[in-house]
């Protein structure tokens, strides 16, 4: 392979990994070409060639500004609750997670208390964060689980580590698990709090899911996650077992 060869090679993985991990965030907007090609360190001729392989893999392409832009992939996010930490690694991200507010107990209002089948006044501990990487948020989930089940050192463990394990807690201390859950998904756009929070304009959509966990099918509710994900970052999948029938 040439000189010539291996820098246009070297310039395409470059410029394929900062978009893929988000280095220009949200908007996907790149620099004009003049920089990039002093960035990398490649003449317009060798550019051109590198923007025509990633056009061709579909990770770039021209607004109607005429200037850049990258497409940043949909990820296949599996729709179990499989930790989006994880997922992101698997991915080969490095997650980033923030608390919005700190874990305490609160009195749920009457909706809330509603779909966990509770009087309004009873007790819950949400837990508030967002999730993304260190170039771009993801999503925002608000996760609330009975009071009941948390004792004070779980409550502190929650609140001292965002990433801290409450649902193996109740597991364990309790015997408790999730054997049913259901999701309700709709697509909408975004609140002024959700703009800021991540980083995106309001026309850009939302998925606004909401997973309800039981410790079995009309039993009693575990937990109720509430996630806002960012809509053109996520293809949601799903895999069935056994056989299927359909019903019209």
């Amino acid at each position: 392979m040439t000189k010539k060869a291996e820098k246009l090679e070297e310039s395409v993985e470059t410029l394929r990994k900062q978009i893929i991990q988000g280095y220009y965030g949200m908007a996907g907007q790149l620099p004009p070409r003049t920089t990039l090609e002093k960035e990398l360190g490649i003449p317009k001729s060798t550019m051109s060639q590198v923007i025509l392989q990633l056009q061709g893999e579909g990770l770039v392409a021209y607004s109607g500004n005429k200037r850049l832009r990258a497409i940043i992939p949909r990820k296949r996010v599996p729709m179990t609750e499989k930790s989006f930490a994880q997922f992101l690694r698997d991915e080969g991200f490095e997650p980033v997670t923030e608390y919005l507010e700190l874990p305490e107990r609160k009195s749920m209002d009457k909706d809330l208390a509603k779909m966990f089948r509770v009087e309004p006044g009873t007790l819950c501990i949400p837990r508030i964060r967002r999730d993304g990487t260190k170039n771009m948020w993801y999503r925002i989930t608000r996760r609330y689980y009975l009071a009941s089940f948390i004792d004070d050192e779980s409550l502190a463990g929650m609140q001292g580590d965002d990433r801290y394990d409450v649902i193996l807690d109740i597991k364990n201390k309790l015997g408790i698990s999730t054997h049913f859950w259901t999701e309700d998904t709709i697509a909408r756009l975004p609140t002024q709090e959700e703009q800021e929070l991540l980083s995106i304009t309001r026309n850009t959509p939302v998925l606004d899911i909401v997973r309800t966990s039981y410790e079995q099918e009309g039993g009693q509710v575990i937990s109720i996650n509430k996630i806002v994900a960012v809509a053109n970052l996520f293809t949601m999948h799903r895999e069935e077992r056994g056989e299927i029938l359909w019903k019209t």
